[in-house]
Protein backbone atom coordinates (compact mmCIF):
# COMPACT_ATOMS: atom_id res chain seq x y z
CA UNK A 1 0.00 0.00 0.00
CA UNK A 2 2.88 2.55 1.02
CA UNK A 3 4.83 1.77 -2.17
CA UNK A 4 1.50 2.44 -4.43
CA UNK A 5 0.29 5.17 -2.50
CA UNK A 6 3.94 6.93 -2.80
CA UNK A 7 3.92 6.48 -6.67
CA UNK A 8 0.76 8.43 -6.86
CA UNK A 9 1.88 11.05 -4.68
CA UNK A 10 4.92 11.36 -6.63
CA UNK A 11 2.83 11.46 -10.30
CA UNK A 12 0.24 14.16 -8.99
CA UNK A 13 3.66 16.57 -7.19
CA UNK A 14 3.10 20.02 -6.87
CA UNK A 15 5.40 22.36 -5.95
CA UNK A 16 2.58 25.52 -5.32
CA UNK A 17 -0.70 23.58 -4.90
CA UNK A 18 -1.74 21.50 -1.78
CA UNK A 19 -2.55 18.03 -2.88
CA UNK A 20 -5.09 15.11 -0.50
CA UNK A 21 -5.49 11.70 -2.11
CA UNK A 22 -7.11 8.80 0.06
CA UNK A 23 -4.72 5.94 -1.47
CA UNK A 24 -6.58 3.08 0.06
CA UNK A 25 -9.79 4.49 -1.91
CA UNK A 26 -7.79 4.01 -4.75
CA UNK A 27 -6.05 0.99 -4.74
CA UNK A 28 -9.61 -0.55 -3.56
CA UNK A 29 -11.42 1.14 -6.70
CA UNK A 30 -8.96 -0.59 -8.97
CA UNK A 31 -8.74 -4.14 -6.79
CA UNK A 32 -12.27 -4.28 -7.85
CA UNK A 33 -11.74 -3.74 -11.19
CA UNK A 34 -8.76 -5.74 -11.25
CA UNK A 35 -10.73 -9.29 -10.47
CA UNK A 36 -12.48 -8.53 -14.23
CA UNK A 37 -8.82 -8.19 -15.76
CA UNK A 38 -6.79 -11.15 -17.81
CA UNK A 39 -4.19 -11.85 -19.75
CA UNK A 40 -1.45 -9.05 -20.57
CA UNK A 41 -4.36 -6.32 -18.98
CA UNK A 42 -4.12 -8.23 -15.63
CA UNK A 43 -0.37 -8.24 -15.65
CA UNK A 44 0.05 -4.89 -16.09
CA UNK A 45 -2.39 -3.82 -13.57
CA UNK A 46 -0.36 -5.91 -11.24
CA UNK A 47 2.47 -4.75 -11.44
CA UNK A 48 1.38 -0.63 -11.06
CA UNK A 49 -0.65 -1.52 -7.97
CA UNK A 50 2.36 -3.80 -6.68
CA UNK A 51 -0.32 -6.62 -6.28
CA UNK A 52 2.16 -9.94 -5.49
CA UNK A 53 -1.00 -12.09 -4.75
CA UNK A 54 -2.70 -14.02 -6.94
CA UNK A 55 -6.11 -13.00 -7.44
CA UNK A 56 -7.85 -15.79 -5.46
CA UNK A 57 -5.89 -14.68 -2.57
CA UNK A 58 -5.69 -10.73 -3.26
CA UNK A 59 -9.71 -9.97 -2.71
CA UNK A 60 -10.10 -12.00 0.48
CA UNK A 61 -7.11 -10.05 1.65
CA UNK A 62 -8.71 -6.30 0.94
CA UNK A 63 -11.63 -7.82 2.64
CA UNK A 64 -9.53 -8.57 5.86
CA UNK A 65 -7.17 -5.38 5.63
CA UNK A 66 -11.09 -3.61 5.66
CA UNK A 67 -12.63 -5.91 8.57
CA UNK A 68 -9.49 -4.88 10.78
CA UNK A 69 -9.69 -1.08 9.98
CA UNK A 70 -13.17 -1.54 11.16
CA UNK A 71 -12.54 -3.18 14.24
CA UNK A 72 -9.90 -0.70 15.25
CA UNK A 73 -12.25 2.20 15.02
CA UNK A 74 -14.99 0.31 16.57
CA UNK A 75 -12.52 -0.24 19.67
CA UNK A 76 -11.43 3.42 19.32
CA UNK A 77 -12.81 7.17 18.94
CA UNK A 78 -12.24 7.49 15.41
CA UNK A 79 -15.18 7.06 13.03
CA UNK A 80 -13.53 5.06 9.81
CA UNK A 81 -16.03 3.88 7.17
CA UNK A 82 -15.53 2.36 3.63
CA UNK A 83 -18.02 1.89 1.06
CA UNK A 84 -17.84 0.18 -2.28
CA UNK A 85 -20.40 -0.48 -5.18
CA UNK A 86 -20.84 -1.06 -8.53
CA UNK A 87 -23.27 0.85 -11.21
CA UNK A 88 -23.60 -1.35 -14.36
CA UNK A 89 -26.13 -0.43 -17.83
CA UNK A 90 -29.37 -2.22 -17.56
CA UNK A 91 -29.30 -5.12 -19.68
CA UNK A 92 -25.69 -5.52 -19.97
CA UNK A 93 -24.79 -9.23 -18.96
CA UNK A 94 -21.92 -8.80 -16.30
CA UNK A 95 -20.06 -11.95 -15.53
CA UNK A 96 -21.69 -13.36 -12.35
CA UNK A 97 -18.08 -14.64 -10.90
CA UNK A 98 -16.77 -11.38 -11.02
CA UNK A 99 -20.34 -10.30 -9.56
CA UNK A 100 -19.68 -12.91 -6.88
CA UNK A 101 -16.09 -11.55 -6.30
CA UNK A 102 -17.45 -7.66 -5.61
CA UNK A 103 -19.95 -8.95 -3.06
CA UNK A 104 -18.27 -11.71 -0.89
CA UNK A 105 -15.18 -9.68 -0.48
CA UNK A 106 -15.52 -5.79 -0.89
CA UNK A 107 -19.59 -5.95 -0.08
CA UNK A 108 -20.66 -4.34 -3.51
CA UNK A 109 -23.40 -5.12 -4.99
CA UNK A 110 -24.84 -4.42 -8.35
CA UNK A 111 -26.87 -1.30 -9.21
CA UNK A 112 -28.19 -0.56 -12.36
CA UNK A 113 -28.44 2.53 -14.22
CA UNK A 114 -28.68 3.70 -17.70
CA UNK A 115 -25.83 5.49 -19.35
CA UNK A 116 -26.77 4.45 -22.64
CA UNK A 117 -29.85 6.83 -22.31
CA UNK A 118 -29.98 8.94 -19.06
CA UNK A 119 -26.37 9.66 -18.76
CA UNK A 120 -26.76 12.51 -16.41
CA UNK A 121 -29.19 10.97 -14.02
CA UNK A 122 -27.15 7.92 -14.03
CA UNK A 123 -24.16 10.20 -13.12
CA UNK A 124 -26.39 11.84 -10.53
CA UNK A 125 -27.60 8.46 -8.92
CA UNK A 126 -23.78 8.07 -8.16
CA UNK A 127 -22.71 11.13 -6.81
CA UNK A 128 -25.82 11.24 -4.33
CA UNK A 129 -24.26 8.17 -3.23
CA UNK A 130 -20.39 9.15 -3.05
CA UNK A 131 -21.65 12.07 -0.94
CA UNK A 132 -23.80 10.55 1.55
CA UNK A 133 -20.88 7.73 2.39
CA UNK A 134 -18.25 10.86 2.89
CA UNK A 135 -20.70 12.85 5.25
CA UNK A 136 -21.23 15.38 1.85
CA UNK A 137 -17.44 16.14 1.97
CA UNK A 138 -17.64 14.67 -1.38
CA UNK A 139 -20.42 16.16 -2.89
CA UNK A 140 -19.42 15.45 -6.44
CA UNK A 141 -17.30 12.89 -7.74
CA UNK A 142 -17.98 12.75 -11.21
CA UNK A 143 -19.06 15.82 -13.59
CA UNK A 144 -19.49 14.56 -17.24
CA UNK A 145 -17.41 12.38 -17.08
CA UNK A 146 -19.37 8.83 -17.52
CA UNK A 147 -20.58 8.67 -21.49
CA UNK A 148 -23.22 6.92 -23.39
CA UNK A 149 -21.05 4.38 -24.10
CA UNK A 150 -20.11 3.75 -20.19
CA UNK A 151 -20.93 0.06 -19.41
CA UNK A 152 -20.48 0.50 -15.83
CA UNK A 153 -18.57 2.47 -12.71
CA UNK A 154 -16.63 0.89 -9.86
CA UNK A 155 -17.00 3.57 -6.48
CA UNK A 156 -15.23 3.55 -3.25
CA UNK A 157 -15.39 5.86 -0.66
CA UNK A 158 -13.86 6.08 2.56
CA UNK A 159 -14.69 8.49 5.78
CA UNK A 160 -12.56 9.51 8.55
CA UNK A 161 -12.77 11.50 11.93
CA UNK A 162 -10.58 11.51 14.50
CA UNK A 163 -9.75 13.65 17.53
CA UNK A 164 -6.49 13.95 18.76
CA UNK A 165 -5.70 12.22 21.70
CA UNK A 166 -4.70 15.44 23.41
CA UNK A 167 -5.92 18.56 21.70
CA UNK A 168 -4.59 21.52 20.84
CA UNK A 169 -5.79 24.89 23.06
CA UNK A 170 -7.83 26.83 20.97
CA UNK A 171 -6.70 29.84 22.68
CA UNK A 172 -2.57 28.41 21.82
CA UNK A 173 -3.43 29.04 17.85
CA UNK A 174 -1.88 32.36 16.75
CA UNK A 175 -0.97 33.70 13.38
CA UNK A 176 2.40 32.56 12.22
CA UNK A 177 4.27 32.44 8.86
CA UNK A 178 4.44 30.05 6.89
CA UNK A 179 7.33 29.59 4.15
CA UNK A 180 6.14 28.07 0.51
CA UNK A 181 8.72 26.28 -1.01
CA UNK A 182 8.97 29.31 -3.90
CA UNK A 183 10.57 31.64 -1.31
CA UNK A 184 7.55 33.57 -0.40
CA UNK A 185 5.46 33.33 3.05
CA UNK A 186 1.99 33.69 4.28
CA UNK A 187 0.58 34.15 7.37
CA UNK A 188 -0.86 30.83 8.88
CA UNK A 189 -3.12 29.89 12.03
CA UNK A 190 -0.36 27.89 13.45
CA UNK A 191 -1.08 26.03 16.38
CA UNK A 192 0.50 24.86 19.37
CA UNK A 193 1.02 22.12 22.22
CA UNK A 194 3.31 19.45 23.65
CA UNK A 195 1.75 16.00 23.00
CA UNK A 196 2.95 12.61 23.76
CA UNK A 197 3.86 11.45 20.43
CA UNK A 198 6.29 9.95 18.14
CA UNK A 199 9.49 11.52 16.91
CA UNK A 200 12.50 11.54 15.41
CA UNK A 201 15.15 13.14 12.94
CA UNK A 202 17.34 11.99 9.94
CA UNK A 203 19.22 12.38 7.57
CA UNK A 204 17.27 15.99 5.33
CA UNK A 205 14.33 14.85 7.56
CA UNK A 206 12.35 15.47 10.90
CA UNK A 207 8.83 13.68 11.49
CA UNK A 208 6.48 13.93 14.44
CA UNK A 209 3.66 11.45 14.56
CA UNK A 210 0.26 12.63 16.53
CA UNK A 211 -1.76 9.67 17.98
CA UNK A 212 -5.64 10.09 17.53
CA UNK A 213 -7.79 9.42 20.22
CA UNK A 214 -8.28 5.53 21.61
CA UNK A 215 -6.79 4.15 18.21
CA UNK A 216 -3.72 3.20 16.20
CA UNK A 217 -3.84 5.06 13.70
CA UNK A 218 -1.56 8.92 13.72
CA UNK A 219 -1.24 11.71 11.81
CA UNK A 220 2.83 11.33 10.51
CA UNK A 221 4.24 14.62 9.73
CA UNK A 222 7.21 14.39 7.83
CA UNK A 223 9.17 17.85 7.00
CA UNK A 224 11.88 17.51 4.77
CA UNK A 225 15.15 19.94 5.10
CA UNK A 226 14.55 23.59 3.92
CA UNK A 227 14.39 23.92 0.13
CA UNK A 228 14.78 20.04 -0.64
CA UNK A 229 10.60 19.24 -0.53
CA UNK A 230 10.55 18.26 -4.27
CA UNK A 231 13.60 15.78 -3.96
CA UNK A 232 12.62 14.74 -0.76
CA UNK A 233 9.56 13.37 -2.34
CA UNK A 234 11.51 12.19 -5.33
CA UNK A 235 13.17 9.66 -3.33
CA UNK A 236 10.57 9.02 -0.55
CA UNK A 237 8.96 5.21 -0.96
CA UNK A 238 7.70 2.64 0.61
CA UNK A 239 10.47 1.38 2.42
CA UNK A 240 11.98 4.83 3.13
CA UNK A 241 9.05 5.90 4.88
CA UNK A 242 8.36 3.12 6.87
CA UNK A 243 11.94 3.47 7.99
CA UNK A 244 11.06 7.28 9.06
CA UNK A 245 8.57 6.01 10.80
CA UNK A 246 10.48 3.37 12.59
CA UNK A 247 13.06 5.80 13.53
CA UNK A 248 10.65 7.64 15.47
CA UNK A 249 10.10 7.27 19.42
CA UNK A 250 7.74 8.42 21.65
CA UNK A 251 8.25 11.00 23.80
CA UNK A 252 6.87 14.66 24.90
CA UNK A 253 7.12 17.19 21.90
CA UNK A 254 6.56 20.75 21.38
CA UNK A 255 4.45 20.87 18.17
CA UNK A 256 4.03 24.02 16.24
CA UNK A 257 2.02 23.43 12.55
CA UNK A 258 -0.54 24.99 10.55
CA UNK A 259 -4.61 24.19 10.61
CA UNK A 260 -5.71 23.36 6.91
CA UNK A 261 -8.30 22.57 4.77
CA UNK A 262 -8.53 21.73 1.35
CA UNK A 263 -9.46 19.36 -1.35
CA UNK A 264 -8.27 18.00 -4.42
CA UNK A 265 -9.95 16.25 -7.85
CA UNK A 266 -8.36 15.26 -10.40
CA UNK A 267 -8.27 12.22 -13.36
CA UNK A 268 -5.87 9.56 -12.57
CA UNK A 269 -5.44 7.76 -16.36
CA UNK A 270 -2.50 9.89 -16.83
CA UNK A 271 -0.97 8.57 -13.85
CA UNK A 272 -2.05 5.33 -14.24
CA UNK A 273 -0.95 4.71 -17.36
CA UNK A 274 2.34 6.52 -16.81
CA UNK A 275 3.14 4.09 -13.62
CA UNK A 276 2.05 0.94 -16.75
CA UNK A 277 -0.95 0.82 -16.95
CA UNK A 278 -1.62 2.31 -20.09
CA UNK A 279 -3.35 -0.70 -22.13
CA UNK A 280 -6.12 -1.01 -19.57
CA UNK A 281 -7.30 2.44 -21.22
CA UNK A 282 -7.29 1.35 -24.67
CA UNK A 283 -9.71 -0.86 -26.63
CA UNK A 284 -6.58 -3.63 -26.23
CA UNK A 285 -7.59 -3.97 -22.61
CA UNK A 286 -8.87 -7.45 -21.68
CA UNK A 287 -11.61 -7.19 -19.29
CA UNK A 288 -13.28 -10.12 -20.31
CA UNK A 289 -13.56 -11.05 -16.30
CA UNK A 290 -16.26 -8.54 -16.29
CA UNK A 291 -17.93 -8.43 -20.05
CA UNK A 292 -17.39 -11.77 -22.09
CA UNK A 293 -16.99 -11.23 -25.91
CA UNK A 294 -16.95 -7.71 -25.99
CA UNK A 295 -14.77 -4.76 -25.64
CA UNK A 296 -13.86 -3.11 -22.66
CA UNK A 297 -11.48 -0.73 -21.30
CA UNK A 298 -11.28 1.86 -18.21
CA UNK A 299 -12.17 4.70 -19.69
CA UNK A 300 -11.20 7.42 -16.83
CA UNK A 301 -10.09 6.75 -12.96
CA UNK A 302 -11.49 9.74 -10.84
CA UNK A 303 -10.45 10.36 -7.37
CA UNK A 304 -11.50 12.97 -4.99
CA UNK A 305 -10.34 13.81 -1.27
CA UNK A 306 -10.62 16.40 1.17
CA UNK A 307 -8.78 16.94 4.85
CA UNK A 308 -9.69 19.24 7.36
CA UNK A 309 -7.29 19.40 10.56
CA UNK A 310 -7.70 21.87 13.51
CA UNK A 311 -7.33 21.75 16.90
CA UNK A 312 -9.81 19.16 18.16
CA UNK A 313 -8.62 16.36 15.42
CA UNK A 314 -9.52 15.67 11.47
CA UNK A 315 -12.06 14.95 9.12
CA UNK A 316 -11.28 13.15 5.92
CA UNK A 317 -12.82 11.52 2.84
CA UNK A 318 -12.08 10.17 -0.45
CA UNK A 319 -13.78 8.42 -2.93
CA UNK A 320 -12.98 6.59 -6.35
CA UNK A 321 -14.38 6.00 -9.52
CA UNK A 322 -13.49 3.94 -12.45
CA UNK A 323 -15.51 4.45 -15.29
CA UNK A 324 -15.61 1.13 -17.83
CA UNK A 325 -16.54 2.17 -21.48
CA UNK A 326 -17.22 -0.60 -24.36
CA UNK A 327 -18.68 -0.12 -27.86
CA UNK A 328 -19.61 -3.77 -28.56
CA UNK A 329 -23.14 -3.99 -26.17
CA UNK A 330 -25.51 -3.32 -28.78
CA UNK A 331 -26.31 -0.22 -26.55
CA UNK A 332 -25.93 2.96 -27.98
CA UNK A 333 -22.70 4.66 -27.27
CA UNK A 334 12.06 21.06 25.74
CA UNK A 335 10.52 18.45 24.74
CA UNK A 336 11.57 17.49 21.20
CA UNK A 337 10.14 20.05 18.94
CA UNK A 338 9.23 20.60 15.54
CA UNK A 339 7.60 23.92 13.48
CA UNK A 340 5.85 22.89 10.16
CA UNK A 341 6.08 26.11 8.97
CA UNK A 342 7.12 25.18 5.61
CA UNK A 343 6.25 22.68 2.77
CA UNK A 344 5.68 19.13 4.42
CA UNK A 345 3.90 15.94 3.77
CA UNK A 346 1.07 13.98 5.88
CA UNK A 347 -0.17 10.28 6.18
CA UNK A 348 -2.94 9.21 8.16
CA UNK A 349 -1.65 5.42 8.92
CA UNK A 350 -3.34 2.18 10.66
CA UNK A 351 -0.27 0.75 12.35
CA UNK A 352 -1.72 -2.74 12.74
CA UNK A 353 -3.17 -3.31 9.37
CA UNK A 354 -0.06 -1.36 7.88
CA UNK A 355 -2.53 1.09 5.62
CA UNK A 356 -2.00 4.83 4.74
CA UNK A 357 -5.71 6.27 4.81
CA UNK A 358 -4.86 9.15 3.40
CA UNK A 359 -1.66 11.28 2.30
CA UNK A 360 -0.92 14.30 1.00
CA UNK A 361 1.50 17.67 0.43
CA UNK A 362 0.61 20.98 2.19
CA UNK A 363 2.48 23.85 0.58
CA UNK A 364 -0.03 26.47 1.20
CA UNK A 365 -1.77 26.32 4.28
CA UNK A 366 -4.05 28.67 3.65
CA UNK A 367 -5.75 27.71 0.13
CA UNK A 368 -8.69 26.61 -0.17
Amino acid sequence: NASFALDVGRALRSATTNVVYAPLSISTALAMTYAGARTTTEQAMAATMRFELPQERLHPAFNHVDLQLQKHAEAGGVQLHTANAIWAQIDVPIEEPFLNVLGESYGAHVRLADFARATKEAEGLINAWVSDRTGGKIPELLDDDVTPETVAVLVNAIYFQAKWKTAFGKDATQPGTFRRADGSSVTAQMMHGTHQASHGAGDGWEAVGIPYAGSAVSMFLVLPAEGTADTFEESLDGAALEAIIDATYEQPVDITMPKFSFGTSTSLKETLSHLGMAIAFGIEADFTGILAGEELWIHDVIHAARIDVDEAGTEAAGSTGVILNSTGTGLPALPAAIVLDRPFFFFIRDASARAILFAGRVNDPTAR
